[in-house]
Parts: structure tokens; sequence; C-alpha cells
């Protein structure tokens, strides 16, 4: 079975084309042929869109797919095939932000109002997340198009044995999130001084931070004294993050909702705690506010320092459990031969 994946190229900078890479990986270990459609690449340079074992194909390989499947947009002059195909759309912004931007640009950006539509062109809406499949049911007005697979992250690529950042500093607190409306880091800055008054070497390591607002995430830092002593590392986009998230010890996810993010699943799978807004993934949840992460992350430091190993472990199978891309394809799998 030939299955076209649509989706922007963006090699580390994107966990959406993360996403699909993975996907692909483990539809082609059970015996599928995936392929990559860039939307806006016609006829891609395979030399120069190529990342892993994964290159992008044609357009015109995608006519030949039997399962289409929409991460980011389809082709315009290639939609009017969508019905004769086994089709899905996997909503990967969250219905939230999605809104929130089309509000914004006053309707400029037709986001959310797209999410809808796709019930009308694809046979099946995939939601990621338990708060978006509640949202889009509402929607679906008796079609019985929404089905939900929990997002999810590669195991094999994360996984707690491999090279590990050592920090001079412990408990070595960590935010890897790339910073976005909905991802802000900044609770967590304004609450280390009094994370450092509990835990006098605790200690904050950025990382993701985007160059062109590089800045003034330092002034945030650098200009408070208390804030500044508190920071070990403060670093802009890595390639690969997962030596400095093995190294670390906590991980916070620093989404205003509380959904994980990618970069928390990642963390999990490597054994790290992980302090959110929400307790659906976590035992360490907090409020957005300092008392109440100060109170979060000492109670995850002292779990982790009774039975670091433990703890770990726990972490680790919690991640496999949930967060299993291999497991998910299977759900995909289903999906494709129920259409």
């Amino acid at each position: 079975m030939k299955v076209a994946h649509f989706s922007l190229w963006a090699p580390h900078r994107s966990g959406l084309f993360e996403f699909v890479v993975d996907q692909m990986k483990y539809e082609k270990k059970a015996g599928l042929e995936p392929l990559f459609i860039h939307t806006e690449q016609r006829k891609p340079d395979p030399n120069r869109f190529k990342h892993d074992s994964i290159t992008c194909s044609t357009w015109e390989d995608a006519k030949e797919a039997e399962v289409w499947v929409l991460h980011r947009s389809i082709p315009a002059e290639l939609i009017h095939l969508v019905p004769k195909k086994k089709s899905i759309a996997i909503l990967h912004g969250t219905s939230e932000i999605m809104a929130l931007h089309e509000i914004e640009s006053n309707g400029a950006k037709d986001k959310f109002n797209m999410h809808i539509g796709f019930m009308d062109t694809f046979k099946k809406v995939v939601t990621i997340t338990k708060s978006d499949t509640q949202i889009m049911q509402q929607y679906d007005n008796g079609r019985k198009k929404i089905v939900y697979i929990n997002d999810v992250v590669d195991m094999e690529k994360y996984s707690i044995d491999g090279h590990s950042w050592e920090y001079l500093y412990r408990p070595a607190i960590i935010t890897t999130s790339n910073v976005r409306i909905n991802k802000n880091p900044a609770p967590l800055f304004w609450s280390m001084p009094d994370i450092i008054k509990r835990i006098p070497r605790a200690r904050l390591n950025v990382f993701g931070i985007n160059l062109a607002s590089i800045i003034t995430w330092k002034n945030i830092v650098l200009k408070s004294g208390p804030i500044g002593i508190a920071v070990e590392n403060f670093h802009g986009q890595f390639n690969d993050l997962r030596p400095f998230m093995r190294g670390a010890d906590i991980s916070f996810n620093s989404n205003y909702n509380g959904i994980f993010s990618r970069d928390s699943m990642e963390a999990l799978a490597m054994g790290l705690s992980v302090v959110a807004y929400t307790p659906e993934h976590t035992p360490y949840a907090c409020y957005r506010h300092a008392p109440s992460i100060v109170d979060t992350v000492e109670r995850a430091w002292n779990d982790l320092k009774e039975d670091p190993e433990g703890q770990m472990q726990k972490n680790r199978e919690y991640a496999e459990t949930h967060f299993n891309m291999e497991k998910a394809v299977k759900q995909y799998i289903d999906l494709y031969n129920s259409l």
C-alpha cells in the first residue's frame, strides 16, 4: 500500500516534519510504501531534499498512492483528487491556537475554519490530543469523522542510554520548546530565584530560543540579578538536543494549556521528570505562577533524589505506553484499511 504524506520540508526546525519522518519509518517497517510529498515542490531535487533515509517524491508519484495523509496542505492542482483517495487529515495545530491565529489576523488566516472544513473534504480527521478531540467533535455534526490517535514520538530515537551532557549544577532544569504564542517559558524564569532559595544548586538551562527574539529573552534574564545567577545555559536552536536533555533532571513544559509538546514526550522517553500545567500525563502539575511552580519543581526533585534510577525507568515506561510511534502506526494502518 502506497501512502502519500503531504508535509512541509523543515528538518531540525519543525516537530510536524519529525512526526512525518518517524511515521514513515514505522510504516515502512510494517510493509507499507510511504512517500514524502513536499507541498510546495512539484518535482523536488532528490539531492537537495534529503533527510536521513527520507527523500521527497513528486506530485506525480502522489497520484499513484492509495492513501493520502494531509499534515500541512495539499497542492491546489491535486485537491480535486482527494475524494478518489483513502484520505485523512491530521490536525497538528491545536484548535485553541488555530482559533487565536485566525482572530488575531481578523480572519486573514483561515486556520480554525480550515480544520473544520477538513471534515467536508477528507474521509477521516485525526486529532492528536484529547482536548482537540473534545473540541472538534462539536463540529462533526453526527458524521463520525473524528478519530483520536495520541501524539507520539520515536522511542528508538529518544532512549535513556546515549551521549549525555554534564551540567555543573543539579538539579538541571531544562526548557526546550520553541517559543511561540502558546509556549512561553517566562513564568519559569521568574520562578527561578525562589527555586534556588529552596534548592540552592538548582539551575535553569534554556534551549530553543528563536534567534530573532534572543535579545529580548536575554534581557529578561540578564537584567535581573537574581534570575541571571539562576541560569547555567542559555542557547538558541540546536539540530539535536538529545545530549542536553539526557543530562538534565527536570523538563519544564511551557505550553500554556498544558498539552504535552513533542519535547516533553521526548524528555519522558529519556527518563526526565516533566513539570506541566495539567496533570494529564505527569504527576508534577502546577499552576502558572511562581509559588506553585516552585513547589512542584521541589517535589519532582525530591522524588528523583529518593530513587533516581527507579524514577527514570518509570518515566520511560509511561512514554513507551502513551507516546510510542510504533504503536500509533498500527492504529493508522487500521484506519487506512477501514476506509
